[in-house]
């Protein structure tokens, strides 16, 4: 691996992490906007927040798979995103790693309370 792909790696899981803390802030503050008159704009943040983190680590998976897989895991990875997003079964299959697949089970549950929590937060907005 050259030096560039290493520093490219490097900032995208220096890019992960920071999305993650940001996520674990944002999971924190989350219940606060159902007290505030604000939570249009705290769901609006935190789905962004969600989507950083849960773009930045199919980033990470996608740059591994087509590094095992070559052109043959590019296009997988194309095909299979919403299921390596969603699912966690394609990153099973792959690695068989239940780490991985877990964690990406949980990554898609977030994605949905997130989108969840901002159709609930506009529902309530139109009520008042």
């Amino acid at each position: 691996m050259n030096m560039l792909a290493l520093i490219g790696l490097w900032i995208v899981n220096s890019l992960w992490m920071l999305s993650a803390l940001a996520f674990a802030a944002s999971i924190l503050i989350a219940p606060f906007a159902f007290i505030r008159r604000t939570t249009r704009m705290a769901a609006i943040a935190y789905l962004v927040i969600t989507l950083v983190f849960a773009g930045s680590y199919l980033i990470i998976n996608f740059i591994t798979i087509c590094e095992i897989w070559g052109i043959l895991g590019l296009i997988l990875a194309l095909i299979l995103l919403p299921t390596i997003a969603f699912g966690g079964i394609a990153a099973f299959l792959w690695t068989s790693d239940w780490l991985n697949a877990i964690s990406l089970v949980l990554l898609g549950c977030a994605w949905a309370s997130a989108y969840f929590m901002g159709r609930y937060v506009e529902a309530r907005s139109h009520m008042s």
